[in-house]
């Protein structure tokens, strides 16, 4: 079968028996030998298991477990931001002020070891523990991910002295997850566990990471039930870091965005589109530990910073506190229950930084209702962006939107779309 093209996220197209056929791997122009899955009604789901003629952009993958960690890494990376791109302009296709219009794709300054974080399954043999990843399309099936070139050196150096020492809590640690601060270098270590270790049980891993100088902090989240048991073991429950010149906190369970090389092309965008539009007033939606709030601030008078995850809010304040931040509102709770109290303030610009599922409902019906003068939308699902902007259009127009990529060698997207209200 010839693969047509890559469709998001991350699917070979081709062609049999007359139906469209999905596949897992396979760059434009090549052959591939696939094994048919499903044949449904409208389209047939395969497996690639050989190449047949290789596209000349084809190269040999880095990682060993590629296609559990980035299935990209087959292609060279200007093929990648070409792929990309191209998913983009089909997926936003028939949007008002995008005819004719094209969409670029900002590449990563960085390629490898870019990834400030990593969350590892815990894959216990008869020899001891190995890092790994879910196996794509399963939950209960692992890859060994010891080399992972997305990852830090550090990061990776950091998971196998743990895990070299973790057998005493083979009954417990479930997956452990390690964060590296960009600013500092120092790092945070968190086990994720079925039950909170014995005493004595966490000593030989302790003893393993306390000489290193680089860890910060050791921590460790255990469920139960609804709740989360959190308990420091030893050091800190946080990492300081920055982010676009202010100063950042993060602490366990807190989102970050995880390629910090890309991220100053963000801002500059944002600030550009902030700066030529004249906004004094700005709310940021969904706004986690106020990374994007507190970067953005000294262009303008004031910020409202809408956040309602208990832990992000208690490090918003901290990190506000950090910053010195005059003229920053925190409103603790969700966005659907602050939007119209924001809206009221006459804000000139909203940021909107969603989970995957995009937009609430009830976000886009406010903001549809009562449109912004500039709404920014950064995505990372472009198919829920999507189907958001057809939301928000006609109550706004399009200025411009942009790819940013933020995780090369994956199929995810991010991508950033600035919005001007139309008044009726």
């Amino acid at each position: 079968m010839e693969i047509r093209k890559i469709v998001y996220p991350g699917r070979s197209l081709g062609t049999l028996r007359g139906k469209a056929c999905f596949t897992d791997e396979g760059l434009p122009g090549e052959t591939v030998t696939i094994e048919a899955l499903k044949d449904k009604p409208g389209f047939i789901e395969a497996r690639t298991v050989g190449i047949r003629s290789k596209s000349a952009r084809r190269i040999e993958p880095r990682c060993g477990h590629y296609r559990a960690c980035s299935p990209y890494q087959i292609a060279d990376y200007p093929h990648q931001i070409e792929i990309k791109a191209g998913q983009l302009r089909e997926l936003m296709a028939g949007l008002p002020g995008l005819e004719g219009g094209t969409i670029e794709v900002e590449p990563s300054p960085r390629i490898w070891e870019y990834r400030n974080k990593a969350r590892f399954h815990v894959l216990w043999t008869e020899s001891g523990a190995i890092p790994a990843y879910n196996r794509p399309g399963s939950r209960d099936l692992f890859v060994p991910a010891a080399d992972c070139f997305l990852l830090p050196a550090a990061i990776r150096e950091t998971a196998a002295k743990a895990l070299a020492a973790a057998r005493p809590l083979r009954e417990r640690l479930r997956e452990i997850e390690i964060k590296m601060s960009g600013a500092t270098g120092k790092i945070l270590v968190i086990l994720h566990g079925r039950t909170v270790p014995k005493p004595g049980e966490a000593d030989p891993l302790l003893s393993a990471l306390i000489g290193d100088g680089r860890i910060a902090g050791i921590v460790s989240l255990t469920e139960r039930g609804r709740t989360v048991e959190e308990r420091v073991w030893w050091g800190q429950r946080f990492l300081d870091d920055s982010f676009g010149g202010a100063p950042v906190r993060i602490g366990p369970v807190s989102f970050f965005q995880v390629n910090a090389s890309i991220m100053p092309a963000v801002l500059a965008a944002m600030r550009g589109a902030l700066a030529e539009r004249g906004t004094r007033t700005l709310a940021d939606l969904y706004c986690g530990v106020g990374a994007f709030g507190l970067a953005l601030r000294p262009q303008v008078d004031a910020v409202y910073a809408v956040e309602s995850e208990p832990e992000a809010v208690a490090f918003l304040k901290r990190n506000a506190a950090l910053a010195g931040a005059p003229g920053l509102t925190i409103c603790d709770g969700p966005a659907e229950e602050w939007l119209g109290w924001v809206l009221d303030r006459n804000v000139d610009a909203v940021i909107v930084d969603p989970p995957r599922r995009g937009l609430d409902a009830a976000i886009a019906d406010g903001l549809t209702k009562r449109p912004v003068p500039t709404l920014l939308y950064l995505s990372c699902n472009p198919s829920t962006l999507a189907r958001d902007l057809h939301r928000l259009i006609p109550a706004y127009r399009l200025v411009w939107m942009r790819g940013f990529d933020f995780f090369p060698h994956t199929p995810h997207i991010e991508t950033l779309a600035v919005l001007e209200g139309v008044r009726s």
